[in-house]
């Protein structure tokens, strides 16, 4: 089971609804999570990059 699919169940798990996913065509299979998180009063953008590395 790759690090994407148990994030995925994580988020799904705990109705976390707010990342949007982003598969990018690489040789490691990166996958992108985007978000942004409002800290006092600022949206500020939250990436979180998963691939087939260590």
């Amino acid at each position: 089971m790759s690090k994407a699919t148990k994030f995925d169940e994580f988020l799904s798990s705990n109705n976390i609804n707010c990342f949007a996913k982003e598969e990018i065509d690489n040789e490691m299979l990166s996958i992108v999570y985007r978000a942004h998180m409002e800290v006092s009063s600022q949206n500020l953008p939250t990436m979180i990059v998963l691939d087939d590395s260590i």
